[in-house]
């Protein structure tokens, strides 16, 4: 019997779910902002006493701008890949992604604490796992609550994500501490540090297979956030998960661990 590797749920970028009255982001009509976006991955899953390892490393520079301010507040973006390299090792193969990507953009929405709102559908029309890098893209920006981005801010937030169908239910909340200060490159940023933490649990059909999954998200991560320029500068995080899969039809339990580093960093 086959057992698939199983998606990891729950270890995206490590923001919280905020509906602030002041905006966090103020991009500038006209202006460019680059980006370099660097994620390393490592998946561990034991099946049948064997252990299957699935690596990932990606480099993405993009370069944004602001399309549209809506009525409602929130932000249309565009961000065009200027060069990006994905490299997935897994048990069966090792593969490249995102070499032919250079050029190719996306349009999408933010609200004014950064969550991500909508991706345009024309992104539906391109071919191959290079989509994986636009849509990458177009969620690098922390969710931050505006009116506590000053000198002494502290705030907690929480949410509940469900995947289609409601299966699986993701429980997180997040916790933010302004630290203080730090000059980078010339820019006067607030260091913000943030800790998460996530309770997962639901139900997987893959094909003729049913299976369960509980598991847990822990992660912690500094945001580098300038109040002139209203963008983030900088982001680093570290999360840990780790899920127990059982298979139903024969009570097999597969215990799955997953690390991620993640770091997004203003270069222009």
């Amino acid at each position: 019997m086959k057992y698939p590797i199983l998606l990891l749920l729950g270890i995206a970028l490590l923001t919280g779910t905020i509906y602030a009255q002041d905006a966090a982001y103020r991009f500038e009509e006209g202006k460019e902002y680059t980006y370099l976006i660097e994620e390393t991955n490592l998946t561990i899953q034991e099946v049948q006493g064997q252990t299957m390892t699935q690596n990932s490393e990606s480099i993405i520079r993009a370069t944004y701008k602001l399309l549209e301010s809506l009525e409602n507040g929130n932000l249309r973006m565009q961000a065009k890949i200027d060069n990006a390299m994905v490299i997935v090792e897994s048990p069966n193969e090792t593969k490249t992604i995102g070499g032919d990507m250079a050029g190719k953009t996306v349009d999408f929405e933010i609200q004014p604490d950064g969550k991500l709102a909508d991706i345009d559908e024309s992104i539906r029309e391109i071919e191959g796992d290079g989509v994986m890098v636009l849509i990458a893209a177009t969620n690098i920006f922390p969710e931050l609550d505006g009116k506590h981005l000053k000198d002494g801010g502290k705030w907690k937030t929480a949410k509940i994500d469900t995947t289609a169908g409601g299966s699986i239910t993701n429980d997180q909340t997040f916790e933010y501490t302004v630290k203080g200060r730090k000059d980078v490159n010339g820019v006067d940023c607030l260091e913000i540090a943030m800790k998460t933490s996530a309770k997962q649990k639901g139900t997987i059909s893959r094909g003729d297979q049913d299976m369960s999954l509980t598991g847990s998200q822990d992660g912690t991560a500094t945001i580098l956030y300038s109040n002139d320029l209203g963008v983030t500068v900088g982001y680093e995080s570290d999360v840990t998960v780790d899920q127990t899969i059982v298979i139903h039809s024969n009570n097999m339990r597969v215990p799955v661990t997953a690390t991620k580093s993640l770091k997004i960093e203003l270069v222009d």
